[in-house]
């Protein structure tokens, strides 16, 4: 859950959450044993207090004071509430939320359109028929499916696919 916290931290904002101001890696070290990090300006002003909320539970260097998977699959950020503002402010991390929202959701919609036509496809027949189709635009882009194994994404533009061990919601 701390790799989640700084993988988080980086997509974000772009760069690590350690870091020592002299480049010393001793200093790095000790930031990071320490769970020192800041939210520096003008990188983090856009940024919702729900996904620095995330952040700050996951960067947490006791285990046990550290979100856990399910909690962290829970948090208002991860799960899909608080995305508007209700003062009408809508700053980038708002636009950037609702689209990973909408990634989420059309992700699980593939997976029960492949769920379904691999129910309703006789098991001879599950042989995937492979045909060429247009590259998708980099806008619309969404990983495709292999209806055999629904959890596998399948990315036109890279060799292999990213493995999701499950597309459940919990509620």
């Amino acid at each position: 859950m701390w790799a989640l916290g700084v993988i988080t931290y980086i997509m974000l904002c772009g760069f690590a959450p350690f870091r020592s101001a002299d480049r010393s890696q001793s200093k790095l070290f000790e930031a990071i044993r320490r769970g020192v990090f800041v939210y520096l300006s003008p990188y983090w002003d856009p940024i919702s207090q729900s996904a620095k909320d995330l952040i700050n539970r996951l960067l947490v260097v006791s285990p046990k004071r550290r979100l856990t998977a399910q909690e962290t699959l829970l948090h208002p950020w991860v799960f899909g509430e608080g995305l508007v503002s209700h003062s009408g402010d809508h700053h980038p991390s708002v636009t950037f939320e609702q689209r990973r929202l909408a990634y989420q959701m059309e992700l699980e919609k593939q997976a029960n359109l492949a769920a379904k036509e691999i129910r309703n496809t006789p098991s001879s027949d599950r042989l995937l028929r492979v045909e060429k189709t247009e590259k998708p635009s980099t806008q619309n882009f969404l990983p495709l499916i292999d209806p055999v194994k629904s959890t596998k994404l399948m990315s036109p533009y890279a060799a292999s696919g990213i493995h999701f061990p499950a597309l459940t919601r919990f509620r």
